[in-house]
């Protein structure tokens, strides 16, 4: 039968903090625990943004003004862009690029405005677009995939 007496003391990796302040024979007794006579650094808390009396510089920073989200926006392109490709086309964002329609240096997602008319049909592979643009490209027998 196993007694709680009688189980082997497992040592631990980490070392146990010292208690200050539990009397003279602990090792960091009664009188100041440690930490020296009077001062700043025998008292129990500073605070952590304290600078010794220096303007702080979470006050010197100005502060913003409203949230910025940090997701990458769609590069934004008009219908009246695509007026020089060809009808019946199939179109990506390779050949945009290509065609120096957009720059090369875009990442991301591609999307598509209703600004402008659309009077061929054209498939675009790859591409968001908005509810208007969408119409507009099938309004001229083209698609969206």
């Amino acid at each position: 039968m196993i007694n709680l007496n009688s189980l082997p003391k497992l040592g631990s990796k980490r070392r146990t903090k010292k208690r200050v302040g539990r009397g003279y024979g602990s090792g960091k007794g009664r009188h100041t625990s440690g930490r020296g006579q009077k001062g700043q650094g025998a008292r129990e808390t500073v605070k952590q943004s304290f600078e010794g009396g220096q303007q702080p510089l979470v006050w010197r920073l100005p502060q913003l003004p409203k949230f910025h989200s940090h997701r990458p926006q769609p590069f934004a392109i008009s219908l009246r862009s695509f007026a020089k490709l060809e009808s019946g086309q199939d179109v990506t964002v390779a050949d945009l690029q290509r065609l120096k329609i957009i720059r090369k240096s875009i990442k991301g997602k591609v999307k598509i405005l209703s600004q402008g008319d659309l009077k061929k049909k054209l498939n675009f592979k790859g591409f968001l677009a908005s509810a208007a643009a969408r119409k507009k490209i099938e309004a001229a027998g083209g698609s969206l995939t």
